[in-house]
């Protein structure tokens, strides 16, 4: 069942003051829609409260701090979001190909075209499409890994795509995974 209103937000700070040590955990806001003509140019959502990835970005330890320097992964974006203590990853339309590793609390958003304004993500130029690989871990062919999330998470308005999987495994062929997921009690997939 879904938590909304007094009782989420009174659920996020309980996890904030036991997990987050001051850090915003758990209020997910999902990022603002375009508001037609009158918007200025640059992405929507929260600027300050976001990380930016693009397929023209270049990845770095401050990398999408600012939407005109992306990061060129969302791996990096994530890995950004936790250090600049940022709750969301905004990714911009293009294909990655690339593992992701959730996060506790840090939300992935698509559907951004070449100017960050944000649509539908099926909408043309509003695709983010992640495809995986094998992951070095684990073995597995995945896309999402997500373990032990605790606080809520969400990943939204993209397509996640299992990799091809190859090989075998005894006498059984391996197995691929769009979203590998064990030990998780906070994950959401919107949209």
């Amino acid at each position: 069942a879904a938590l909304v209103g007094e009782r989420y937000e009174a659920l996020c700070r309980a996890l904030e003051s036991q997990l987050g040590n001051g850090r915003d955990l758990g209020l997910v806001e999902v990022p603002v829609q375009p508001v037609g003509a009158e918007h200025e140019p640059g992405p929507d959502g929260e600027l300050d409260d976001g990380i930016f990835v693009a397929p023209g970005g270049a990845d770095s330890a401050t990398c999408g701090w600012v939407y005109t320097d992306p990061c060129l992964t969302v791996s990096r974006g994530v890995l950004n979001a936790l250090s600049a203590a940022r709750r969301n990853v905004y990714i911009q339309t293009g294909n990655y190909n690339e593992i992701i590793v959730l996060q506790n609390a840090v939300h992935i958003w698509g559907g951004f075209d070449t100017s960050w304004q944000r649509a539908d993500h099926n909408a043309v130029g509003h695709q983010v499409v992640i495809t995986g690989g094998v992951d070095g871990q684990s073995g597995e062919f995945l896309t999402l890994k997500a373990q032990n999330l605790v606080v809520p998470t969400t990943v939204g308005d993209l397509t996640v795509v299992g990799p091809t999987a190859t090989g075998t495994l005894g006498s059984n062929g391996k197995s691929s995974y769009a979203v590998y997921a064990s030990g998780i009690n906070g994950l959401s997939l919107a949209r």
